[in-house]
């Protein structure tokens, strides 16, 4: 372990107390400056975090592979504790830790939740546009079970994940809300009376 002399307990003081803390917790690019600005981190925060603990590494052992490497941020589902672990070497030199938003990132998986909400956005644009087409509102139903298949587990990107829900939004619409897939059926009376007579949600 790292012994720390007189004057760099002196330096670590004062970031405990204000400079790091404010810039991680309370900073207007901390976690409550994030979840001010950004609905889908409050949201992500409230669903999973209850506490946070600050803490030191003595043995400055931290080498995060996400932002800044002198400090990492993990969440313990079972006990929703969130904790941000930072080299103490960095607050006995003073040096300012990069952005929190990556790391909170990759623990709260915000990319996967921006996509998933980007879902229920486009849902009711989809269905309007659909009933344009047939004369019958039909409920779209996005079925995103796939996402909890082993096969799509940690080990898949959250980038790969969020990816596989863009483009589940993607071809809805262009099966259902373009002139060569849904909007066929408006230039066939036929197959519109069928459609709009029998269809009651698309799955």
């Amino acid at each position: 372990a790292h012994s720390l002399t007189d004057e760099e307990q002196k330096k670590i003081a004062s970031p405990i107390a204000y400079g790091i803390a404010s810039k991680l917790i309370s900073g207007d690019e901390g976690l409550v400056g994030l979840a001010e600005k950004n609905k889908i981190v409050k949201q992500a925060l409230v669903a999973t975090v209850s506490k946070v603990r600050l803490a030191y590494d003595s043995s400055n052992g931290v080498k995060s592979s996400i932002g800044d490497a002198n400090y990492e941020i993990t969440l313990d589902p079972s006990t929703s504790l969130l904790t941000i672990l930072i080299n103490i070497s960095s607050a006995a030199s003073g040096a300012s830790l990069g952005s929190i938003e990556p790391k909170l990132d990759a623990v709260l998986q915000l990319t996967l939740r921006k996509a998933m909400a980007n879902v229920d956005l486009n849902k009711s644009s989809i269905e309007n546009t659909l009933g344009f087409y047939i004369g019958k509102v039909i409920p779209v139903i996005f079925d995103l079970s796939f996402l909890e298949h082993p096969s799509l587990g940690q080990n898949v990107p959250q980038a790969t994940r969020a990816s596989m829900v863009d483009k589940l939004v993607a071809v809805t619409k262009k099966w259902l809300n373009s002139e060569k897939g849904f909007g066929e059926f408006s230039k066939n009376g036929g197959v519109l009376e069928i459609v709009s007579s029998r269809v009651l949600r698309i799955h």
